[in-house]
This record gives structure tokens, sequence and C-alpha cells, in this order.
């Protein structure tokens, strides 16, 4: 559950809670404001850029890019570097211009389309500034609420395959080939932008637990601290 994943909020002589000039202390909603800002989930916006005086737009419709963003942030998803969306077979939208991602919501976009909790429209594109209605909401968050997602880092499995004399084209056909297995359920490959030149592969975790080539003879074990370690 999101509320599993937010720290509480620490509360000091000198901090009592966010100011939001919409969101009275008093507002029933206030309480949970709080928190996603104190976890850096939503931080509002300032009146004018000289202004310290922040609102929250309590009113205000949430649009598609904007709740992308909260779904990244919220948990904790890799953001996809450029060129490994160009390499997975970008095309051309209105969250990615054929050379760089649209600001602010593209790349957010693009990673949660890679993961398939995001789609766009018949006519390709995502329309990151249309309000969200209930339904898309509800089916963004199903999709990354229903399962037990995880990033492991595919370049380091890879190369303990390779120490086994196993090519690493065939080490990573064999990640990719996790459909429906009882412990990992394959999603995608890509760059992200926490690391240089790691690949990074997400995974539907079902369990912990061995995964067994037989026909390559190797043993990989999963674990929920995010590791996949191999044995032969």
């Amino acid at each position: 559950m999101l509320d599993d994943r937010l720290r509480e909020v620490e509360y000091s002589d000198v901090y009592s809670g966010v100011d939001f000039i919409d969101v009275p202390k008093t507002n029933q909603f206030y309480p949970y404001i709080n928190k996603l800002e104190w976890n850096g989930i939503m931080r509002g916006y300032y009146l004018r850029d000289d202004s310290p005086i922040r609102a929250f737009g309590i009113n205000q419709p949430l649009t598609r890019g904007q709740f992308a963003g909260i779904i990244v942030k919220a948990y904790h998803i890799p953001l996809i570097k450029l060129q490994s969306y160009k390499e997975n077979g970008a095309v051309k939208s209105d969250i990615f211009d054929g050379q760089k991602f649209t600001y602010p919501w593209g790349q957010e976009i693009a990673t949660l389309e890679t993961l398939g909790i995001l789609s766009g429209y018949n006519d390709g594109n995502y329309k990151p500034n249309t309000p969200i209605n209930r339904s898309q909401f509800a089916n963004m968050l199903y999709k990354v609420e229903s399962g037990n997602l995880h990033f492991f880092n595919q370049s380091a499995i890879v190369n303990e395959f390779v120490k086994l004399g196993i090519q690493s084209d065939i080490a990573t056909e064999k990640i990719k080939s996790l459909k429906n297995n009882d412990v990992l359920n394959y999603i995608a490959s890509y760059g992200d932008t926490r690391y240089l030149d790691t690949i990074t592969l997400a995974a539907d975790m079902r369990k912990e637990g061995e995964i067994l080539f037989s026909d390559i003879n190797v043993k990989i074990v999963a674990s929920k601290d995010n590791r996949c370690r191999k044995n032969c």
C-alpha cells in the first residue's frame, strides 16, 4: 500500500507542518497533504517567483502528467534515460519531440509507458496536460499496486552469467524469457538515470525463490532486497 511507503512527518520546535495558503491546518485533508509534502511527492507551487507563499492548488484538477510524476516519486520508480527510450523504439509524440523528452512530464510518462502502467491515445499522444479522469486514475493506481514491482541490476546479473561462460546475449534472452514465472515476471529492461552504463531489470516479484534455467545449468536466487544472485 502507498501509505506503507511514506515516512511519518517529524514535528519539532522549528517544524509544525507545511504551510499552504489554501490548505489551513483545520482542513480535513491537511494531514494527508502534509504527509505527501513531507515525503516530497506533492510540493505545491509559489504564488509568484519572488514570493515565499505557497499554494497546494487543492481545488485544481490533477493532470495526467502530474499523476505520472506522483506515481514515479511515490513508488521510487527509476526514470528511463533518453537514449534507452530511443533504443526501445520511441516515436515522436507530445512527450518526445524526436530528440528529447518534452518538459515537464515527458520522461515520467515515458517511464510508466515502458513499464506498462500508462498508455497513450490512438493518435500516439499521451496528453500530459489533460486532467486525469477517475477511470484512468484507478487504472494506473491498480497496475502499480496490484503487482510487486521490483528493480534489479540486470547488467550485474548478466555479468554473473558471463563468468560462467555464457554469452551475454544468451543471458539477456534468458532474463527476458521470465514471463509468467512463479518467482519473477519480466516487465522491461532499460537504462535508468541513476547509473551511467547499467541496464535495469523491472519485474513483478511474486515471491522470493530460485529460478532454474535447466538448459544452461544456471540458477538465480531472487530476494526482496532487490538482488538476484546466481548459482550453478
